[in-house]
C-alpha cells in the first residue's frame, strides 16, 4: 500500500515503492472490482484508524464478496510511515491501542 509495513495480503509483507507496486498487482490479479468503503475515521494523533467496509468481485471466481476491512496508519514527520491492514475491526482495535 506505502512505504513502511505497508499492508498484508494473504500475510506478505509489502515496503518501499517497489512493494507499493507489488501489492496494486496483487490486488489488479485478485479483484475484477473492489472498492474500500469507510465507516469510521478515528484520529488518534500520529495515528489514524479506518474502520471500513471492503466490497468487490473475484478476478477468477466472479463471485461478490463483503468483509470487515481496518487500516491502522502511522504518521512520522507528516508522511504515512506505516501502514497495518486487518480484516477484523477489533484486531485494529487492539493494534491501534483501543479497546472499542
Amino acid at each position: 500500500m506505502v512505504p513502511g509495513d505497508a499492508g498484508r495480503i494473504g500475510g506478505d509483507s509489502y515496503r518501499a515503492r517497489e512493494g507499493v507496486e507489488r501489492f496494486l498487482e496483487a490486488l489488479d490479479d485478485t479483484w475484477e472490482e473492489m472498492r474500500l468503503v469507510g465507516e469510521e475515521f478515528r484520529d488518534l494523533g500520529n495515528r489514524v484508524l479506518l474502520l471500513a467496509r471492503l466490497e468487490g468481485r473475484g478476478k477468477s471466481s466472479g463471485v461478490p464478496v463483503t468483509l470487515e476491512q481496518s487500516i491502522v496508519i502511522d504518521f512520522r514527520g507528516g508522511r504515512i510511515a506505516r501502514m497495518r491492514g486487518y480484516l477484523d475491526h477489533g484486531e485494529a482495535l487492539r493494534a491501534a491501542g483501543l479497546t472499542e
